[in-house]
């Protein structure tokens, strides 16, 4: 199984495209960070980097690695948000997936009098097809989804 720690390296890591200035952002030295990325590369039997002296670029895998570990790593933390929230005022995150439709005009108008009601809430939208929305929503990543 995957520590949560190892997708939050392999993340700094592919932003930075660098192990050296990764290492930096997360504060731990250069050599753990690079022995914590083999062995993720180990243990999931794939390069994730393609290494070069221009820096780091992602291999199809790791591209793969990269969208997935920004799905569980928001959905933590909508977890822990969830959690740690204060009931006296609303806030948090609420992920909306929708399809392209029509009425979209009209539901941002309601989204946006919400937020000014409500700053403290965050309103992530994530738009594509039923097929995408519906995933969204089976895996736990989207709260609300808006199909035709």
């Amino acid at each position: 199984m995957i520590e949560t720690r190892l997708l939050y390296y392999f993340q700094a890591v592919a932003r930075e495209k660098n192990i050296t200035k990764a290492a930096q952002s997360l504060h731990v030295t250069q050599p753990t960070l690079s022995k914590q990325m083999m062995e993720l590369e180990e243990q999931l039997g794939c390069k994730l980097y393609n290494r070069s002296k221009r820096g780091l670029t992602l291999t199809e895998e790791g591209t793969y690695l990269q969208s997935k570990a920004n799905d569980i790593l928001n959905l933590i933390n909508n977890v822990e948000n969830t959690f740690s929230s204060n009931n006296q005022i609303l806030s948090g995150d609420i992920n909306i997936a929708c399809g392209e439709t029509a009425v979209m005009e009209t539901i941002l108008e309601i989204f946006k009098e919400f937020q000014q009601k409500n700053p403290d809430v965050k309103l992530h939208i994530y738009s594509g097809n039923a097929n995408s929305v519906l995933k969204r929503l089976d895996s736990g990543l989207a709260d609300i989804g808006l199909l035709l």
